[in-house]
């Protein structure tokens, strides 16, 4: 069993996802992964690595504050995640946030407001802002709308200059709360007046705020599986691995920031983010939403339907089957468990109904997606093998 390092610069919770992502490779590599937490500091990286004698390191940069010198490693092989921008002339592989695919996607969700007007609130000032920010400027552009260069940092500042409506990029979650909350305090409806997303869909916030923030969720699990790869080719020497990878957008996660009717009706609002937060609880039922939305179950029905084009138990079953798919995805649950988690009573009925949703069982469902992941992880593989590798190939 090889001992490789993963030296741990942020404290962020992306930073869980992104280990995930490790361990799945290091399972299947049968790695001993040894995670060396708050790893910034040189002499002390240099006293790890004479300790464990690793085959190999991958070192999380996205927090440090300085490049840490190859010079630590000798001979051992080692990649790097997200590092400083000097850290990008080292002779080692390099794996980076795809900023601007980020922006893109960000920009797609906020254009389908058919706002004119769009800007975007940064969080610092920093290289991945900057991309992010040239990005969704050029995304607006190309689609013939209009991108205002903000003039300052301060959320209030910029929504005080834009013109009404407006779609606004945040660069992080905290900045689009930042944002939500000065819209409070000059009197914008959001998303009537202000559209906003949000990056790396930070759960506790995006869920908590009022409205919630729609939000780019970044593959941070992909990343840390991707830069074991990038460490596997390094420590085997099975062809080059390139100086320069990139990992981008897992998916973007829609909510009340961005979701816009024909006609606003708040009552179908609070019927909507009911639902979204306890459809998978099990408790849930039209009754029930009526009196979050404060009106009389009829009413409801039909404010509902006109509002969101479907019915109230139309859109109870979608968050279920949506739940459903994504937790098929974890291949260490078994079906069965998964009923309690998508709010079902039994298992025969909740199988009955994926695949009258889905077109296919829940257990073809799995399959395929299984498939579909190891071909695009042994794509990613030969990607930067130039051929195929033995064991990716023999799995």
């Amino acid at each position: 069993m090889q001992i490789v390092l993963f030296f741990q610069s942020s404290q962020r919770n992306n930073w869980e996802r992104k280990l995930a992502g490790a361990y799945q490779f290091a399972r299947e590599h049968d790695w001993l992964l040894q995670v060396i937490p708050n790893a910034t500091i040189a002499r002390e990286m240099r006293r790890t690595i004479a300790f464990w004698k690793p085959a190999g390191c991958m070192v999380d940069m996205v927090n440090a504050h300085c490049a840490v010198p190859d010079s630590i490693f000798q001979d051992c092989p080692v990649v790097y995640l997200d590092p400083p921008l000097a850290r990008r002339q080292t002779r080692n592989p390099v794996l980076e946030h795809d900023s601007a695919a980020t922006a893109r996607l960000a920009a797609e969700e906020l254009m389908k407001s058919g706002f004119e007007d769009y800007a975007y609130v940064p969080y610092q000032d920093n290289r991945w802002n900057r991309d992010r920010m040239e990005a969704f400027r050029q995304a607006v552009v190309s689609a013939g709308k209009h991108f205002h260069k903000p003039a300052t940092a301060n959320p209030r500042s910029i929504l005080a200059q834009l013109p009404k409506p407006c779609g606004i990029l945040a660069g992080n979650d905290a900045a689009a709360a930042d944002t939500i909350h000065a819209a409070a305090v000059l009197g914008l409806a959001i998303p009537e007046q202000v559209a906003v997303v949000g990056i790396d869909n930070e759960e506790l916030l995006c869920e908590n705020e009022s409205p919630t923030i729609s939000s780019v969720e970044q593959d941070f699990e992909g990343a840390g599986y991707r830069l074991a790869q990038l460490l596997f080719v390094e420590m085997e020497r099975r062809g080059s691995a390139p100086k320069s990878s990139m990992y981008g957008p897992l998916r973007l996660v829609k909510r009340s920031s961005t979701t816009m009717f024909p006609k606003d009706d708040p009552r179908v609002r609070r019927g909507l983010e009911y639902i979204r937060l306890t459809a998978t609880s099990g408790k849930v039922s039209v009754d029930a939403v009526a009196k979050a939305m404060g009106c009389s179950r009829r009413l409801a029905t039909l404010r509902f339907r006109e509002m969101a084009g479907r019915s109230i138990t139309e859109e109870i079953q979608r968050i279920r089957i949506e739940t459903a798919k994504l937790l098929l995805r974890d291949t260490w649950r078994t079906i069965d468990s998964i009923v309690d988690l998508c709010g079902y009573a039994s298992a025969s009925y909740l199988k009955k109904t994926f695949k009258a949703h889905v077109g296919m069982t829940m257990r073809d469902y799995r399959q395929s997606r299984a498939v579909k992941s190891r071909q695009m992880r042994k794509h990613a593989l030969d990607a930067v093998t130039g051929s195929p590798h033995p064991r990716a190939s023999a799995r």
